[in-house]
């Protein structure tokens, strides 16, 4: 990396790359969720749904029903995922977790989440008990002829009745991420090592980099914007 040969070395004295004129390009998908890209568009429209209770006392749905092509759930890994990897896969889990949580992140997936080859938590247990996966034909079909998105109901503690649908996966051509979300994305890959304040701080140099001369002077930057735990 450094020394007379090295990459940034090298890359000093050259001008940082623009972004693209359109984002995602053609068959990308930026992944808003560390899950399989056939779990997103249901597990986007299910937390869009649950942030409608917003105010109420948080308790478990009475069910939830989802739609898809036809073809998604041969990729996917049907009952309980007995830890992290196959939990990725479990549109049940990530459904469930999402309904309890708000939020499908990294912690969905943390080794500490599963024991004895289950969920650790009874509530994910019970709720994927009571999710139902079907067959949704009117979905648009994508680039690939299968359809990338999803149509969700839920169905409150109190009876009430939310259906909403996603025509294709978020972060997708079709789908493109908001700056918002890729921001969200990068805070939530940087909490390990900094803070949201300090991710922030580099999501904003890093989204100018034209205001740089070089990539040397952008890397220069750096170091300003963050500590990563005391280190360098």
């Amino acid at each position: 990396m450094a020394g007379a040969r090295g990459v940034l070395t090298r890359m000093a004295a050259v001008r940082p790359a623009t972004a693209p004129a359109e984002f995602p390009p053609p068959g990308f998908v930026t992944k808003l969720y560390p899950s399989c890209t056939a779990t997103h568009a249901a597990v986007a429209e299910l937390i869009a749904l649950g942030s409608q209770a917003a105010g109420r006392a948080a308790a478990p749905p009475q069910a939830i029903r989802c739609g898809l092509d036809a073809f998604v759930p041969r990729i996917l890994i049907p009952g309980l995922p007995d830890g992290p990897d196959a939990a990725r896969f479990s549109l049940g889990y990530c459904l469930a977790y999402a309904a309890l949580y708000g939020a499908l992140g990294p912690e969905a997936f943390a080794p500490q989440a599963f024991a004895a080859g289950a969920p650790a938590d009874p509530a994910i247990r019970d709720l994927m008990g009571r999710i139902t996966i079907e067959t949704d034909a009117s979905l648009p079909k994508g680039p690939s002829g299968i359809a990338t998105g999803a149509s969700v109901t839920l169905i409150r503690d109190d009876g009430t009745v939310l259906s909403g649908r996603r025509e294709a996966v978020p972060g997708s051509r079709q789908s493109p991420p908001c700056d918002a979300d890729l921001q969200r994305k990068f805070a939530v890959c940087l909490a390990p090592v900094c803070d949201r304040e300090a991710a922030g701080d580099l999501w904003r140099r890093l989204s100018s980099l034209s205001e740089f001369s070089s990539a040397g002077a952008l890397l220069d930057a750096l170091p300003a914007a963050f500590t990563l735990l005391g280190q360098d």
